[in-house]
């Protein structure tokens, strides 16, 4: 994959570069267009400083090509044509009505849901005894919200994703409480759970009449470097209140990540790496309403349990809980 030369300092660029041997280098838009097309391909495997670089893209600017180093909060982030969030894989947004229609024909058991700020709400999910699975493709704007029918003290939760189709990741969120057996078969468990959803309604969804509090939020965001990213997560906080926030496809980790994170209202997180420039799981909580113990990790995989802090219990009476 041939580079482009390195942008001279005296001209307005546009674009993308990495900074590799100690200078920047512009990335050819028709690389743009690759990595866009086939985003879980990853670049520069076979070196480790120039896999680094392809990680650290940045947008060209009279700074980052002298630095090789571009804030998160500058505006060049949003004004260059992205391919952190414009993969040529994702489902264009579609109006609410459009949207309200769909979920009618796909579950017509469970009206949509909109909150406060007009998000609409694709599906609710309880945790009862049983425990429970959700799936989505990363490709689609998902939202969706969870929680208990019981107070449970201990929960195994396990966030994954596999490839489905060239540049697609499918998504699962296993819960189940009181889980002893392996981690293997909890992940078994749950695509083959999500394999039986597929067949019909899931009996654990619910309607939007009922009235319990809702502690838990899995967002595929479509791109963490997003401007508006920020922005919908404090809307999702002021309307729902989360003592979990579980974040896919941010299409970013490593630095960049946890630099985003510190600006967010959580004390706790753990994110993996990107598959290529696709993926990226973020695992957000409170530690004064959850205790989350991360047992293994891979790019790919999140297996952790979720416990009350014994103090937490009387905070939290009145709203449901792990």
């Amino acid at each position: 994959m041939e580079l482009g030369n390195p942008p001279s300092p005296s001209l307005t660029i546009t674009g993308w570069a990495i900074w590799y041997h100690n200078k920047a280098i512009a990335i050819p838009d028709v690389v743009i267009a690759q990595i866009q097309a086939a985003p879980t391909e990853a670049l520069g495997k076979f070196e480790e400083e120039l896999e680094r670089a392809w990680k650290h893209m940045f947008p060209i600017t009279q700074t980052s090509i002298n630095t090789g180093n571009l804030p998160l909060d500058h505006p060049a982030w949003g004004t260059t044509p992205n391919p952190w969030w414009r993969f040529l894989t994702d489902a264009p947004l579609i109006s609410e009505m459009e949207a309200q229609e769909l979920n009618k024909l796909r579950r017509p058991l469970v009206q949509p849901y909109l909150d406060e700020y007009g998000w609409l709400v694709q599906e609710r999910k309880v945790i009862d005894f049983r425990g429970t699975m959700t799936s989505h493709l990363g490709n689609q704007p998902t939202m969706k919200l969870i929680h208990t029918v019981s107070h449970m003290k201990s929960c195994d939760l396990l966030l994954c994703c596999r490839e489905e189709i060239q540049g697609i990741l499918s998504y699962m969120v296993v819960w189940k409480p009181e889980w002893v057996v392996s981690k293997d078969m909890l992940r078994r468990l749950g695509w083959s759970m999500m394999a039986s959803a597929r067949m019909g309604t899931n009996p654990l969804e619910i309607p939007n009449t009922y009235c319990a509090k809702i502690n838990i939020i899995l967002w595929n965001c479509r791109g963490a470097l997003n401007p508006d990213f920020k922005r919908r997560v404090m809307e999702i906080l002021v309307n729902h209140f989360p003592a979990m926030l579980i974040i896919t496809e941010t299409r970013v980790g490593d630095v960049r990540a946890a630099k985003i994170i510190e600006e967010l209202p959580f004390d706790g997180f753990f994110v993996t790496d990107t598959v290529g420039y696709a993926g990226g799981l973020w695992l957000l909580w409170k530690k004064e309403e959850v205790e989350v113990f991360v047992l293994s990790a891979t790019e790919q995989e999140i297996h952790a349990t979720v416990k009350v802090p014994p103090g937490a219990i009387s905070s939290l009476q009145g709203r449901t809980y792990l």
